[in-house]
């Protein structure tokens, strides 16, 4: 893939502009911005002075694909849906020692998710034993209910979280993880008795973090990748790839959109015990210059597009939140090419001029940049 096009920021975030294969033999340009923002002592958001970069890989809690993802990659085209997602520790009330602790994650009216969180067990006479006290208590997949047993072709997984514990009695992928019961788990649907093979329920696994991208029930939504793909469809993706597998938070975390200025709250999830603010507002447009003459006065074919929030990222521990905007653009064969690419909101004078190619004089003292017009406000 050609592509020369450079990338002027003026966006207050990270950001980066890539060539994507679309998947289906066309080339796409993907244009993705990561804001972070850090919480201070009294509970107000600002700017992180240290931004975290767009992320480039996926991290993992642990060794890969034996252990939960810590954070997934921002190089995805596109999301269908808006991503919530925590990083989070529960925290007994007021730093007093707990056995069990009920945590939650509420968005406005939009989404609302509970958990219980218990101290570590095991398990006297197939029954569970009193929880241990607790202060704090990681909330990660490895403490939930899951597990995988056996090894080679007698390997048996919870497909819906493989690195848990207490599937078939199975230890936690997390070998620091000392409970033999799960940590973390649905209101009213905690293990009574050992599971086995031959137990009539499973508990639903519960967490807040990232789905693994081959666990249930995101793997299928990769599509089929058999013998018929390889015969006619491979280098490119198979027909029944569905989008919806680039979204890596559980469903019940997933929102139709960007909630813009609506309310979170977080209980027990933070040592102060109730944690409040409001997501931020964002407007974050991209122009995009062509070398193609675009109107009768010999200006350069310029287009509008805005990047659209997708991923929402609360860090508990850190105290940080960090959001992903993305878009995309189809690379136009037999055209001229994409040339430059300006993230937020330039100046009309400074776009006119790079338009027309000339000079650009800076009487405001803000280097072409409306100070007007903010990417984003609280």
């Amino acid at each position: 893939m050609s592509f020369q096009a450079q990338l002027d920021n003026r966006s207050p975030f990270a950001a980066e502009l890539l060539p994507m294969p679309d998947g289906e033999g066309g080339e796409r340009v993907l244009i993705v911005a990561r804001a972070s923002f850090a919480f201070a002592l009294d509970g107000t958001l600002e700017l992180a002075e240290e931004p975290e970069p767009v992320r480039m890989a996926d991290a993992f809690t642990g060794a890969p694909g034996l252990s939960s993802t810590a954070a997934e990659h921002d190089l995805a085209l596109f999301k269908p849906r808006c991503d919530l997602l925590v990083n989070a520790e529960a925290h007994a009330p007021y730093g007093q020692p707990a056995t069990e602790v009920e945590v939650e994650v509420r968005v406005g009216s939009l989404l609302q998710k509970r958990a219980v969180v218990r101290g570590d067990r095991r398990w006297v006479d197939d029954r569970p034993s009193e929880a241990a006290p607790f202060v704090t208590l990681p909330v990660t997949w490895e403490r939930a209910f899951g597990g995988s047993v056996g090894t080679g072709e007698d390997l048996v997984a919870e497909l819906r979280n493989p690195v848990g514990v207490g599937f078939r009695g199975a230890r936690s992928a997390d070998e620091e993880v000392p409970t033999l019961l799960p940590n973390v788990e649905a209101p009213g649907e905690g293990l009574s008795a050992p599971h086995r093979a031959s137990s009539s329920s499973t508990p639903t696994p519960v967490g807040f973090g990232p789905v693994g991208r081959g666990w249930q029930p995101r793997l299928p939504l990769a599509g089929t990748y058999d013998e018929s793909w390889k015969q006619r469809r491979w280098p490119l993706r198979p027909r029944d790839y569905d989008p919806r597998w680039e979204q890596a938070a559980p469903e019940d975390q997933q929102l139709d959109d960007y909630p813009a200025g609506e309310r979170v709250q977080l209980s027990n999830l933070s040592p102060g015990g109730i944690w409040i603010f409001n997501l931020p507002h964002v407007d974050l447009p991209a122009y995009l210059l062509y070398d193609e003459i675009g109107d009768l006065r010999g200006a350069r074919r310029c287009e509008r597009v805005a990047l659209r929030v997708d991923t929402v990222e609360i860090d508990g521990p850190a105290r940080t939140l960090g959001l992903v905007a993305r878009a995309s653009v189809a690379v136009e064969r037999g055209r001229p090419p994409l040339r430059d690419v300006v993230l937020g909101h330039p100046t009309p004078g400074w776009l006119r001029a790079k338009r027309f190619g000339k000079c650009y004089l800076d009487r405001g003292g803000h280097g072409g940049t409306d100070p007007k017009r903010p990417c984003f406000w609280l």
